[in-house]
């Protein structure tokens, strides 16, 4: 009856010490396969800007340089792409938009998730006439697209 006993306990440790090399090794992959995004050689930049007054409807004019005059709508793209097997969680995209634009301001955006490391892209504005002009934010304008980034209009 002791000997039994004995082999259950040790049976019951084994089986411990192999779960938890089993659950760190799991730790360890679920690590090292963490969300990536925008890593891939065929991504777009993160962050980029039309003056969508000037160039109405037009997938030629983006880039991470605008010029604008007083008025003049000015339309963002934030491109993500997941580029790892893992699944994000919790992605959130930030754009950061001062209240003013003086000429050569730096816009940064951001893509983030619980599982990731960020995501970042800066553009510049330069104002062709005016300084500390105010920004403002159209609501309704936001649009998401998903699939080709050579359809955003």
């Amino acid at each position: 009856m002791k000997n039994r006993l004995e082999i259950q306990v040790i049976r019951k440790i084994i089986g411990i010490v192999l779960a938890s090399v089993v659950l760190s090794g799991l730790t360890q992959f679920a690590q090292a396969a963490a969300t990536q995004f925008n890593v891939s050689g065929t991504d777009l930049p993160t962050l980029q800007v039309t003056n969508a007054t000037k160039y109405p409807y037009s997938n030629g004019n983006w880039g991470k340089t605008v010029y604008a005059d007083p008025g003049d709508a000015l339309d963002f793209i934030i491109f993500y792409h997941n580029s790892s097997i893992a699944t994000a969680l919790n992605t959130r995209l930030k754009i950061n938009l001062p209240p003013l634009v003086s000429s050569g301001n730096s816009i940064t955006a951001n893509v983030f998730a619980d599982n990731a490391v960020d995501a970042n892209g800066a553009i510049n504005v330069y104002l062709n006439y005016g300084s500390n002009l105010v920004l403002t934010f159209v609501p309704g304008s936001l649009k998401w697209y998903v699939g080709n980034p050579a359809v955003l209009k």
